[in-house]
Protein backbone atom coordinates (compact mmCIF):
# COMPACT_ATOMS: atom_id res chain seq x y z
CA UNK A 1 0.00 0.00 0.00
CA UNK A 2 2.78 2.44 0.96
CA UNK A 3 4.71 1.42 -2.15
CA UNK A 4 1.70 2.28 -4.33
CA UNK A 5 1.29 5.68 -2.67
CA UNK A 6 5.00 6.40 -3.17
CA UNK A 7 4.76 5.42 -6.86
CA UNK A 8 1.68 7.59 -7.36
CA UNK A 9 3.42 10.52 -5.69
CA UNK A 10 6.47 10.17 -7.96
CA UNK A 11 4.28 9.96 -11.05
CA UNK A 12 2.35 13.02 -9.96
CA UNK A 13 5.51 15.02 -9.37
CA UNK A 14 6.90 13.93 -12.74
CA UNK A 15 3.73 15.06 -14.49
CA UNK A 16 3.87 18.42 -12.77
CA UNK A 17 7.54 18.82 -13.74
CA UNK A 18 6.80 18.04 -17.40
CA UNK A 19 3.86 20.48 -17.38
CA UNK A 20 6.07 23.19 -15.86
CA UNK A 21 8.75 22.69 -18.49
CA UNK A 22 6.16 22.84 -21.26
CA UNK A 23 5.02 26.21 -19.98
CA UNK A 24 8.47 27.65 -19.26
CA UNK A 25 10.44 26.34 -22.24
CA UNK A 26 9.01 28.69 -24.92
CA UNK A 27 9.77 31.68 -22.70
CA UNK A 28 13.32 30.43 -22.10
CA UNK A 29 13.89 29.89 -25.82
CA UNK A 30 12.45 33.30 -26.56
CA UNK A 31 14.92 34.79 -24.07
CA UNK A 32 17.88 33.02 -25.66
CA UNK A 33 16.80 34.30 -29.10
CA UNK A 34 16.18 37.82 -27.84
CA UNK A 35 12.57 37.43 -28.84
CA UNK A 36 13.42 36.54 -32.45
CA UNK A 37 10.73 34.90 -34.53
CA UNK A 38 11.07 31.17 -34.99
CA UNK A 39 11.98 29.87 -38.46
CA UNK A 40 8.40 28.74 -39.03
CA UNK A 41 6.94 32.21 -38.52
CA UNK A 42 6.30 34.32 -41.63
CA UNK A 43 8.06 37.66 -41.98
CA UNK A 44 5.53 40.47 -42.15
CA UNK A 45 6.38 42.78 -45.04
CA UNK A 46 4.55 46.02 -45.72
CA UNK A 47 3.05 46.65 -49.18
CA UNK A 48 5.58 49.48 -49.58
CA UNK A 49 8.49 47.15 -48.86
CA UNK A 50 7.08 44.52 -51.20
CA UNK A 51 6.85 47.12 -53.99
CA UNK A 52 10.41 48.25 -53.29
CA UNK A 53 11.85 44.74 -53.32
CA UNK A 54 10.06 43.96 -56.60
CA UNK A 55 11.74 47.03 -58.15
CA UNK A 56 15.29 45.95 -57.29
CA UNK A 57 17.73 46.15 -60.18
CA UNK A 58 19.01 43.08 -62.03
CA UNK A 59 22.63 42.24 -61.24
CA UNK A 60 25.38 40.58 -63.27
CA UNK A 61 28.43 38.80 -61.93
CA UNK A 62 31.83 40.49 -62.19
CA UNK A 63 34.62 37.94 -61.93
CA UNK A 64 37.43 39.06 -59.68
CA UNK A 65 40.85 39.71 -61.06
CA UNK A 66 43.88 41.94 -61.22
CA UNK A 67 44.23 44.99 -63.44
CA UNK A 68 46.15 48.24 -63.73
CA UNK A 69 43.97 50.94 -62.24
CA UNK A 70 44.61 54.51 -63.31
CA UNK A 71 46.33 55.95 -66.35
CA UNK A 72 49.57 57.50 -67.61
CA UNK A 73 50.65 61.12 -68.04
CA UNK A 74 50.85 60.49 -71.79
CA UNK A 75 47.21 59.39 -71.96
CA UNK A 76 46.15 62.39 -69.84
CA UNK A 77 48.01 64.79 -72.15
CA UNK A 78 46.27 63.35 -75.20
CA UNK A 79 42.88 63.59 -73.48
CA UNK A 80 43.49 67.18 -72.33
CA UNK A 81 44.57 68.18 -75.84
CA UNK A 82 41.08 67.23 -76.99
CA UNK A 83 39.48 69.05 -74.04
CA UNK A 84 41.61 72.06 -72.99
CA UNK A 85 38.93 73.31 -70.58
CA UNK A 86 38.76 70.02 -68.67
CA UNK A 87 39.96 69.68 -65.08
CA UNK A 88 43.72 69.07 -65.08
CA UNK A 89 43.97 68.35 -61.34
CA UNK A 90 41.30 65.64 -61.38
CA UNK A 91 42.77 64.21 -64.59
CA UNK A 92 46.19 63.88 -63.03
CA UNK A 93 44.72 62.32 -59.87
CA UNK A 94 44.28 59.15 -61.96
CA UNK A 95 48.09 58.87 -62.34
CA UNK A 96 50.09 56.64 -61.96
CA UNK A 97 48.72 53.28 -63.09
CA UNK A 98 49.10 50.64 -60.38
CA UNK A 99 48.18 46.99 -60.02
CA UNK A 100 45.02 46.28 -58.04
CA UNK A 101 43.35 42.98 -57.19
CA UNK A 102 39.56 42.92 -56.89
CA UNK A 103 37.44 40.10 -55.45
CA UNK A 104 34.35 38.86 -57.34
CA UNK A 105 31.13 40.83 -56.86
CA UNK A 106 27.73 41.45 -58.43
CA UNK A 107 26.82 44.78 -60.03
CA UNK A 108 23.47 46.21 -61.07
CA UNK A 109 23.32 46.29 -64.85
CA UNK A 110 21.77 49.74 -65.01
CA UNK A 111 21.71 52.90 -62.93
CA UNK A 112 18.98 53.18 -60.28
CA UNK A 113 15.88 54.74 -61.82
CA UNK A 114 13.53 57.41 -60.54
CA UNK A 115 10.76 54.82 -60.12
CA UNK A 116 13.03 52.53 -58.11
CA UNK A 117 14.07 55.36 -55.82
CA UNK A 118 10.48 56.47 -55.30
CA UNK A 119 9.64 52.92 -54.20
CA UNK A 120 12.46 53.19 -51.63
CA UNK A 121 11.23 56.55 -50.33
CA UNK A 122 7.76 55.08 -49.81
CA UNK A 123 9.23 52.53 -47.38
CA UNK A 124 10.51 55.43 -45.28
CA UNK A 125 7.26 57.40 -45.21
CA UNK A 126 6.07 60.83 -46.24
CA UNK A 127 8.53 63.66 -45.63
CA UNK A 128 11.40 61.27 -44.91
CA UNK A 129 13.49 62.42 -47.86
CA UNK A 130 14.65 65.46 -45.88
CA UNK A 131 16.49 63.64 -43.08
CA UNK A 132 15.74 59.95 -43.62
CA UNK A 133 19.19 58.89 -44.81
CA UNK A 134 21.53 58.80 -41.79
CA UNK A 135 20.10 62.16 -40.74
CA UNK A 136 20.86 63.75 -44.12
CA UNK A 137 18.83 64.70 -47.18
CA UNK A 138 18.18 61.62 -49.30
CA UNK A 139 17.17 63.27 -52.54
CA UNK A 140 15.72 66.50 -53.85
CA UNK A 141 12.02 66.46 -54.67
CA UNK A 142 9.97 69.14 -56.42
CA UNK A 143 9.65 70.78 -53.00
CA UNK A 144 13.37 71.58 -53.24
CA UNK A 145 13.84 72.04 -56.99
CA UNK A 146 11.51 72.26 -59.95
CA UNK A 147 13.85 70.08 -62.01
CA UNK A 148 13.21 67.02 -59.82
CA UNK A 149 11.13 64.15 -61.19
CA UNK A 150 9.95 63.20 -57.68
CA UNK A 151 6.88 64.72 -56.04
CA UNK A 152 5.34 64.29 -52.60
CA UNK A 153 1.78 63.02 -52.28
CA UNK A 154 -0.47 63.01 -49.26
CA UNK A 155 0.84 59.64 -48.12
CA UNK A 156 4.24 59.31 -49.75
CA UNK A 157 6.05 59.92 -53.03
CA UNK A 158 5.41 59.52 -56.75
CA UNK A 159 7.17 60.04 -60.08
CA UNK A 160 6.09 63.51 -61.22
CA UNK A 161 6.56 62.78 -64.91
CA UNK A 162 5.79 59.26 -66.05
CA UNK A 163 8.26 59.65 -68.92
CA UNK A 164 11.06 59.89 -66.35
CA UNK A 165 10.24 56.61 -64.56
CA UNK A 166 13.06 54.79 -66.33
CA UNK A 167 15.51 57.69 -66.20
CA UNK A 168 18.31 57.56 -63.62
CA UNK A 169 17.44 59.21 -60.32
CA UNK A 170 19.40 62.45 -59.86
CA UNK A 171 19.58 65.05 -57.13
CA UNK A 172 20.45 62.21 -54.76
CA UNK A 173 23.08 62.63 -52.06
CA UNK A 174 25.77 60.07 -51.30
CA UNK A 175 23.86 59.31 -48.09
CA UNK A 176 20.69 58.79 -50.09
CA UNK A 177 22.45 56.42 -52.46
CA UNK A 178 24.05 54.47 -49.63
CA UNK A 179 20.74 54.14 -47.75
CA UNK A 180 18.97 52.83 -50.86
CA UNK A 181 21.61 50.15 -51.46
CA UNK A 182 21.69 49.10 -47.81
CA UNK A 183 17.90 48.73 -47.75
CA UNK A 184 18.31 46.01 -50.40
CA UNK A 185 21.22 44.33 -48.63
CA UNK A 186 23.58 45.86 -51.17
CA UNK A 187 26.16 48.66 -51.08
CA UNK A 188 27.85 51.28 -53.21
CA UNK A 189 30.82 50.01 -55.26
CA UNK A 190 34.33 50.91 -54.22
CA UNK A 191 36.22 53.03 -56.73
CA UNK A 192 38.39 50.02 -57.56
CA UNK A 193 35.36 47.81 -58.22
CA UNK A 194 33.71 50.46 -60.37
CA UNK A 195 36.77 50.89 -62.58
CA UNK A 196 37.33 47.14 -62.84
CA UNK A 197 33.72 46.66 -63.97
CA UNK A 198 34.20 49.37 -66.59
CA UNK A 199 37.65 48.35 -67.87
CA UNK A 200 38.15 44.67 -67.06
CA UNK A 201 41.47 42.91 -66.76
CA UNK A 202 42.43 44.24 -70.20
CA UNK A 203 42.26 47.79 -68.88
CA UNK A 204 40.40 49.37 -71.79
CA UNK A 205 39.88 53.13 -71.79
CA UNK A 206 36.09 52.80 -72.19
CA UNK A 207 33.72 49.98 -71.18
CA UNK A 208 33.40 48.86 -74.82
CA UNK A 209 37.06 49.21 -75.84
CA UNK A 210 39.74 51.82 -76.50
CA UNK A 211 38.08 53.88 -79.23
CA UNK A 212 35.64 56.71 -78.53
CA UNK A 213 32.38 56.77 -80.51
CA UNK A 214 29.65 59.41 -80.50
CA UNK A 215 27.15 56.55 -80.66
CA UNK A 216 28.43 54.90 -77.49
CA UNK A 217 27.30 57.11 -74.60
CA UNK A 218 25.04 59.98 -73.58
CA UNK A 219 27.48 62.85 -73.08
CA UNK A 220 27.42 66.52 -74.00
CA UNK A 221 26.84 67.11 -77.70
CA UNK A 222 26.15 63.52 -78.73
CA UNK A 223 22.34 63.73 -78.90
CA UNK A 224 20.34 65.93 -81.28
CA UNK A 225 16.68 66.02 -82.24
CA UNK A 226 15.27 65.90 -85.79
CA UNK A 227 16.04 69.61 -86.22
CA UNK A 228 19.65 69.18 -85.20
CA UNK A 229 19.18 70.82 -81.81
CA UNK A 230 21.35 69.36 -79.06
CA UNK A 231 19.33 67.47 -76.44
CA UNK A 232 20.86 67.97 -73.01
CA UNK A 233 19.43 65.63 -70.38
CA UNK A 234 19.71 62.15 -68.95
CA UNK A 235 17.94 59.45 -70.92
CA UNK A 236 16.39 56.07 -70.11
CA UNK A 237 18.83 53.71 -68.42
CA UNK A 238 20.42 51.06 -70.60
CA UNK A 239 19.71 52.80 -73.91
CA UNK A 240 23.20 52.18 -75.31
CA UNK A 241 22.86 48.41 -75.44
CA UNK A 242 25.50 48.01 -78.15
CA UNK A 243 28.20 49.63 -76.00
CA UNK A 244 28.16 47.75 -72.72
CA UNK A 245 31.03 46.47 -70.62
CA UNK A 246 32.28 42.94 -71.23
CA UNK A 247 29.83 41.75 -68.53
CA UNK A 248 26.84 43.59 -70.01
CA UNK A 249 26.81 46.52 -67.58
CA UNK A 250 25.30 49.59 -69.23
CA UNK A 251 25.92 53.33 -68.98
CA UNK A 252 29.19 53.12 -67.10
CA UNK A 253 30.19 55.97 -69.38
CA UNK A 254 27.79 58.90 -69.63
CA UNK A 255 24.09 59.41 -68.87
CA UNK A 256 24.79 60.24 -65.20
CA UNK A 257 28.01 60.10 -63.24
CA UNK A 258 27.87 57.65 -60.32
CA UNK A 259 28.63 57.81 -56.61
CA UNK A 260 31.16 55.32 -55.26
CA UNK A 261 31.85 54.34 -51.66
CA UNK A 262 35.34 55.89 -51.44
CA UNK A 263 36.58 59.22 -50.15
CA UNK A 264 38.44 61.21 -52.81
CA UNK A 265 42.11 62.12 -52.41
CA UNK A 266 44.00 63.46 -55.42
CA UNK A 267 47.19 61.85 -54.07
CA UNK A 268 45.74 58.43 -53.21
CA UNK A 269 47.16 56.67 -56.26
CA UNK A 270 50.65 57.68 -55.11
CA UNK A 271 50.30 55.76 -51.85
CA UNK A 272 50.97 52.09 -51.08
CA UNK A 273 47.39 51.79 -49.81
CA UNK A 274 46.18 52.13 -53.40
CA UNK A 275 47.64 48.71 -54.20
CA UNK A 276 45.88 46.85 -51.38
CA UNK A 277 43.58 44.04 -52.47
CA UNK A 278 40.04 45.40 -52.58
CA UNK A 279 41.27 48.91 -51.79
CA UNK A 280 38.53 51.00 -50.16
CA UNK A 281 40.27 54.34 -50.48
CA UNK A 282 41.32 56.83 -47.80
CA UNK A 283 39.95 56.38 -44.28
CA UNK A 284 38.41 59.84 -44.27
CA UNK A 285 37.89 62.92 -46.40
CA UNK A 286 35.53 65.74 -47.32
CA UNK A 287 34.37 64.64 -50.77
CA UNK A 288 33.43 61.29 -52.32
CA UNK A 289 34.63 59.81 -55.61
CA UNK A 290 32.23 60.14 -58.55
CA UNK A 291 32.82 58.12 -61.73
CA UNK A 292 31.69 57.78 -65.33
CA UNK A 293 30.83 61.30 -66.54
CA UNK A 294 27.34 62.52 -67.38
CA UNK A 295 25.08 63.86 -70.11
CA UNK A 296 26.44 67.34 -69.29
CA UNK A 297 30.12 66.36 -69.50
CA UNK A 298 32.53 66.25 -72.42
CA UNK A 299 33.68 62.78 -73.59
CA UNK A 300 36.89 63.42 -71.60
CA UNK A 301 34.95 62.64 -68.41
CA UNK A 302 33.48 59.44 -69.86
CA UNK A 303 36.92 57.83 -69.87
CA UNK A 304 36.77 54.90 -67.45
CA UNK A 305 39.95 56.10 -65.75
CA UNK A 306 38.72 59.60 -64.96
CA UNK A 307 38.03 60.64 -61.37
CA UNK A 308 35.65 63.34 -60.17
CA UNK A 309 34.41 64.24 -56.69
CA UNK A 310 31.46 65.72 -54.83
CA UNK A 311 30.60 66.38 -51.17
CA UNK A 312 28.50 63.50 -49.77
CA UNK A 313 25.65 65.82 -48.72
CA UNK A 314 25.60 67.64 -52.08
CA UNK A 315 23.18 67.00 -54.94
CA UNK A 316 23.57 67.31 -58.68
CA UNK A 317 21.40 66.92 -61.76
CA UNK A 318 24.34 65.04 -63.25
CA UNK A 319 24.96 62.41 -60.56
CA UNK A 320 23.15 59.14 -59.78
CA UNK A 321 24.32 55.69 -58.69
CA UNK A 322 24.05 51.91 -58.87
CA UNK A 323 24.59 49.21 -56.23
CA UNK A 324 26.76 46.13 -55.92
CA UNK A 325 26.60 42.92 -53.93
CA UNK A 326 29.40 40.81 -52.46
CA UNK A 327 30.14 37.49 -54.08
Amino acid sequence: MGSRQFGSTVLGMTALLILGLAIALPALIGGFNNGAASPTEERIVSPQMQAFELQRGTVTHIEGGTYFRGTTFDEVEVALAECPACDVVQAESAVPPHQLAVSPFWMEMTEVTTAQYVAFLNTLGSGSHRTGCAGYLCVQTQAETGSSHITQTGTGYAVANIAAEDHPVVGVTWYGAQAYCEALGRRLPTEGEWEFAARGAAGTLYPWGNTWSLDAANVRGTNTNADGVVIASAGPVGDYADYTSRDGVRDLSGNVAEWTADWFDAEHYHTLDATRTDDTGPASGTVKVVRGGSWNDAPFYARAVNRQSLAPDATSAYVGFRCVLDG
